[in-house]
């Protein structure tokens, strides 16, 4: 059977009720448990998950499920990627080399960049939005 929908909102769309949680990821074991070298545990498959459905909202131009995904990536330090980068540019800081199998700076760099794409979607999108004199729903 399917996933459970988890119902979202946003301040000016209706709820998007095909959305999927991150306990719904969750719920993908097989998918998730899908090892990246250099990353722990299930932390790879779901980046990798996390990376694909971002990909498909993107290219299916979801803005509701950008918003949702995102949501959740962009606040907090999303499955640990800042402190790994973080880790990693202090030890080729110091030491000149780098400790990151290549496996995982590869999900790391694919996901950042699918992030970053679905960010300047959502940027386009609002552009679009906005009235010519920039005030966005009567100053909101």
């Amino acid at each position: 059977s399917p996933p459970p929908v988890r119902q979202i909102s946003t301040i000016d769309e209706p709820l998007n009720r095909g959305a999927v949680s991150n306990s719904d990821l969750l719920a993908e074991s097989s998918r998730l448990a899908h090892p990246v070298a250099g990353l722990s545990g299930m932390t790879g498959g779901v980046l990798l998950v996390t990376t694909e459905r971002l990909r498909e909202a993107r290219e299916a131009g979801d803005v509701q499920q950008l918003l949702f995904l995102l949501a959740g990536i962009v606040k907090r330090n999303h499955l640990g990627v800042d402190d790994t980068l973080l880790g990693e540019a202090r030890q080729v800081a110091e030491t000149g080399r780098s400790g990151l199998h290549g496996d995982a700076r590869r999900a790391i760099g694919d996901f950042m960049r699918e992030t970053a794409k679905c960010m300047g979607m959502l940027a386009s999108e609002a552009g679009r939005r906005t009235p010519a004199g920039g005030d966005t729903e009567g100053g909101r």
